[in-house]
């Protein structure tokens, strides 16, 4: 059997066969084989369309990575319309200015629901001491960027820190 993670083609029919259902649930194996081709086809169309967020994620996959910390504070930062967040990481990083222990990240524009609603669920979590993992996404500088940034895309509660 091929192993989805590296094969591409065989993901799509996985996914597609999840999709259509047992062939028992169908009136007759063609029924079933049009609801195959009628999933195999969405999920080609919306990972092959240029404008696909499933295709702009996958984009940033290899520039992603994680970061355990308490947070801090979650604030909207109206020159950006985005959600800017405060945080102290358990390991130090490249990203906390000169003297300082907190880093900070952004979300994507709160004007985008899922960015709004990433926002109001890290929001209760500032300033409790409870661990979290942060999922990130760094854009490099470009040419028509002077510096990189990241952007916070997920959250996963970890536990609490430990008390001092």
């Amino acid at each position: 059997m091929s192993d989805p993670q590296n094969d591409p083609l065989g993901a799509i029919i996985i996914a597609a066969a999840t999709a259509a259902g047992p062939i028992s649930s169908h009136t007759d194996a063609s029924a079933w084989q049009s609801d195959f081709t009628q999933a195999a086809t969405a999920i080609v169309n919306v990972a092959l369309s240029p404008k696909s967020p499933l295709k702009a994620l996958l984009s940033q996959v290899d520039t992603a990575r994680t970061v355990d910390c308490t947070i801090v504070s979650v604030v909207p930062e109206q020159s950006s319309n985005r959600a800017l967040i405060t945080y102290t990481p358990e390991i130090a990083s490249k990203y906390a200015k000169a003297g300082e222990t907190t880093e900070t990240i952004r979300t994507d524009r709160v004007d985008d629901p899922a960015a709004l609603q990433l926002a109001h669920d890290l929001f209760p979590h500032a300033g409790t001491g409870t661990k979290i993992r942060l999922s990130v996404i760094n854009k490099d500088k470009s040419e028509k960027q002077e510096k990189g940034f990241r952007t916070l895309i997920g959250f996963t509660v970890i536990g609490q820190a430990a008390q001092s």
